[in-house]
C-alpha cells in the first residue's frame, strides 16, 4: 500500500513533495531490503512508474541528474 502512495508523490506536480518521496522512498527501500526479502514485483512496477513520474516532471537535464544521483 505504501508504494501506490510513494508512486502518487513521486509524480505530484510540486517539487517539494517530489524531493520530500525520494528521501522518504529512498530510507525505505534501504529498510525494506535489509529486513529480509525485497519487495514484491507487482509493488516494484508501481514504484516505477512513479519513479518515471518523476522523471518526467523534472524538465531539464540538469535535473534529471539530480534526480537519478538522490534515487541510488
Amino acid at each position: 500500500m505504501k508504494e501506490i502512495l510513494f508512486a502518487q508523490r513521486l509524480a505530484d506536480n510540486e517539487k517539494k513533495v517530489r524531493d520530500r518521496a525520494l528521501k522518504k522512498l529512498r530510507k525505505y527501500l534501504r529498510l525494506k531490503s535489509s529486513n529480509g526479502p525485497a519487495i514484491s514485483r507487482e509493488d516494484a512496477l508501481k514504484l516505477w512508474k512513479g519513479l518515471f513520474y518523476c522523471m518526467y516532471m523534472a524538465d531539464k537535464p540538469l535535473v534529471q541528474v539530480g534526480v537519478c544521483v538522490c534515487v541510488c
